[in-house]
């Protein structure tokens, strides 16, 4: 069908008149449409922790490939495996204990009071070290103020225990 004018007429009627509508609306509405594109891309393509991926938790990984939580953490892991000292990072124990450090085979473990400045974390950590106790576990604790010293401490506590341990391998 043609018109008066030449052109085609919609079989289905007249096209539909819209209300106008703002810039600044049509702006938003495609601003919200790419935050939750965006929003949707990023929950599917979050990878999940792996052992092999580090948690928000646990961001540094030491030599050995084991993911910790800290620098100081790291300074341990690191000794110990060059030491060739085996050893399980935050394993749970006994009545949900989960100290930083186990030494295999043996009931010692190590603690990196790393927060042992702060009030509420100086209330845990009392706490923790009783409960270590309660479970005859022989604590070595670790500070901050020691990472400058880390292998220095590590080698008294553990000569000190008895606790053989090699020498690393020549760089």
């Amino acid at each position: 069908m043609e018109t008066e004018r030449g052109g085609h007429r919609n079989p289905h009627g007249p096209k539909p008149e819209w209300p106008p509508v703002e810039p600044g609306w049509i702006i938003l509405a495609l601003m919200a449409g790419l935050a939750l594109t965006l929003i949707a891309w990023g929950l599917l393509n979050d990878p999940q922790p792996t052992p092999e991926a580090p948690s928000k938790q646990r961001r540094l990984q030491a030599q050995d490939g084991t993911w910790v939580a800290s620098h100081g953490e790291r300074l341990i892991a690191n000794y110990l495996s060059a030491h060739n000292i085996p050893y399980r990072y935050e394993p749970e124990m006994a009545d949900g204990l989960t100290p930083d450090f186990h030494i295999e085979n043996t009931n010692t473990i190590i603690e990196y009071w790393g927060l042992a400045s702060q009030p509420t974390y100086e209330a845990r950590m009392i706490e923790k070290l009783e409960q270590y106790e309660h479970h005859d576990l022989d604590v070595i604790s670790l500070f901050p103020a020691n990472v400058h010293e880390m292998e220095t401490r590590l080698e008294e506590e553990l000569t000190k225990r008895g606790l053989p341990h090699d020498e690393p391998p020549a760089p």
